[in-house]
Order: C-alpha cells, then structure tokens, then sequence
C-alpha cells in the first residue's frame, strides 16, 4: 500500500510539498530576523546588531516623546520639556535612533495648543524640509499640513521631485490638504 503521494497525484503533490516546506522554511528565517532585530531598525553595539528598541537610552527618549504625545495637546509644554524637544529636533545625529527622535520630537511639538510653540515647530518643519533623513522630511510635510501653513508651499514644492517617493507622495498629499491642485 502506497503512502497518500501516490493517490494524490504523485509528482505533482511532492513537488507541492517541497514548495510548502520551503516557504514555511523561508518564513521561519523571516521571523528569526525580526526576533533577532537584523534589518534595517538595528544599531550596531560592539559589532553586534542590537533592535532600536532595546536600546536603554533610546528607549528612555522615545518614552518621554510618548508620554507628550499623549497629552494630545491638553496643555503647553514646560520649558524644560521644550528644551528636550528643541535638543531632538535639532540634533544632527545620523543613526537611525537620532533620525526617529528628531521626526517624531517635530511631530509631537506641532500637537501643542500654544501659539507660540506652534510657530517654533513650523519654523523647525521648515527648516527639516531639507532633512537627510526622508521620515523626517515627511514628519515635517505633516506638521505643515496640520497646522495649514501656507507661506510654506515654496519650500514644499521642491520636495515634488525628492529622490525618496513617499517625501514626493506626502507632499502632493500637503499641497492638496492645503488648497492646491496637484497631478
């Protein structure tokens, strides 16, 4: 008595099952890397690849920008909660963690309800149009949309033809929330 490849159509069903094992095989591997943090969201510690978020000190940062963004613009922020987030937005670090703090500090401080710190992260998001980092450059895209700034549009126009296409995605989307007609 044959096993079931004979009364399933014999070939057919192994090469089937080599198919089956091997992308069971292959997605195994895909989770091992992610577990393992290999990728493109890891820094490099002592020559070792080590996950964004298992870094003590980026992990302190990004808790302290989400516990502001939560507040969800309920109040203004302290001086010293400023000054932290002025430090992020500028820093001119290279590293992925320093690229996601100074994006997401820029997107946290356009939640505040003052005017006055509104007008400083418009003046910042202007100025991270021309970020290196591309998510940077669409956080800045976001907080000029969201706070309608539309002295921006000449600095916006140029990120049409950024080299990274969701930059060039996010600011036809900006131009149009603002009132402009984009193809």
């Amino acid at each position: 008595m044959s096993s079931s490849v004979g009364t399933l159509g014999g070939a057919k069903f192994v090469s089937y099952q080599r198919l089956l094992l091997a992308t069971v095989g292959g997605c195994l591997l895909f989770a091992l890397a992610l577990w393992q943090g290999w990728g493109k969201w890891s820094l490099m510690h002592g020559g070792k690849p080590q996950r964004l978020i298992d870094d003590p000190e980026f992990k302190v940062k990004a808790d302290f920008l989400l516990s502001l963004m939560q507040l969800n613009g309920q109040r203004p922020y302290t001086p010293k909660e400023m000054e932290v987030l002025r430090q992020f937005i500028q820093s001119k670090g290279t590293e992925v963690s320093e690229r996601v703090l100074r994006g997401e500090a820029l997107y946290v401080l356009a939640l505040s309800p003052d005017p006055k710190q509104q007008a400083e992260a418009v003046r910042f998001a202007v100025e991270r149009l021309k970020d290196p980092a591309w998510f940077v450059r669409s956080n800045a895209l976001y907080v000029l949309t969201k706070l309608r700034v539309k002295e921006a549009v000449p600095h916006i126009l140029p990120l049409l033809n950024d080299p990274k296409p969701e930059v060039r995605e996010d600011a036809r989307k900006a131009l149009q929330r603002l009132g402009y007609q984009v193809p």
